[in-house]
């Protein structure tokens, strides 16, 4: 999914094999190797090490390895389209740490796919409360307020989300979807222009682009934008 964030914060467990005891080395192995698998790509790899690293009872309760574990299992289930269960994985490692925004963003984000709308903004409001400058919360926080129409709203966070990460062509995508229902056409024409700086192959933008040319009355810039997303439309078809 693309809204979920991989973090890889468990490459560092490979630090704390050599002062574990041996009892404890293969379930901190079997993390590091889940990590590993992740990173990879090797997403079967990756879900069965991380439960075979929680299953053991091995991991130190008082460090941070299980809530990061349960994070990544959970974001593992959630690219799979399993939403329940990787809520439950995020839920698991936010009852260990409080604090882990990232567990909060993607448990949003999770609960973002399967529209409860609401638990997904208290989770992004957390994320934020304890990482002000998180650009993809502000960004899939935005998305919320686009889904329940306040598009206004939606400009906001997604203008917070490019002052944070000014290259994320999602942002100035989203805020000029914001902009074009607000019937700003001319500020969603720039940040179309910007999506597609970043992004050349962004069809979207070109489709939203050409419906604000075609709101401006410029038939003709808009036909090409459409012809453009069309042409993409094809080439990712191929």
């Amino acid at each position: 999914m693309r809204n979920l964030l991989l973090l890889l914060g468990l490459m560092v467990l490979t630090c704390f094999l050599g002062s574990t005891s041996a009892a404890l080395a293969s379930g901190y192995a079997d993390a590091n190797d889940a990590v590993l698998a992740h990173k990879a790509g090797k997403l079967d790899l990756a879900l069965k090490l991380y439960t075979k690293a929680l299953d053991s009872g091995e991991l130190d309760t008082a460090s941070s390895i299980q809530p990061f574990c349960f994070n990544n299992r959970g974001m593992i289930f959630a690219a799979r389209g399993e939403y329940d269960k990787a809520i439950k994985d995020f839920s698991s490692s936010l009852g260990m740490d409080a604090n882990f925004e990232t567990a909060y963003f993607n448990r949003g984000s999770a609960l973002m796919e399967k529209g409860e709308l609401d638990k997904a903004m208290a989770d992004f409001n957390k994320a934020i409360d304890i990482k002000n400058d998180y650009a993809k919360a502000y960004r899939n926080r935005g998305t919320v307020w686009r889904i329940k129409l306040k598009f206004a709203k939606a400009a906001q966070d997604y203008s917070k989300a490019i002052e944070f990460d000014p290259d994320d062509e999602e942002s100035y995508y989203s805020r000029g979807v914001a902009y074009l229902n607000l019937g700003e056409f001319d500020k969603s024409i720039a940040d179309f222009n910007k999506s597609i700086t970043l992004n050349p192959n962004m069809r979207e933008a070109y489709l939203h682009r050409g419906e604000a040319w075609m709101k401006k009355g410029d038939e003709s810039k808009g036909q090409k934008d459409f012809d453009k997303a069309r042409s993409l439309e094809k080439t990712t078809k191929k």
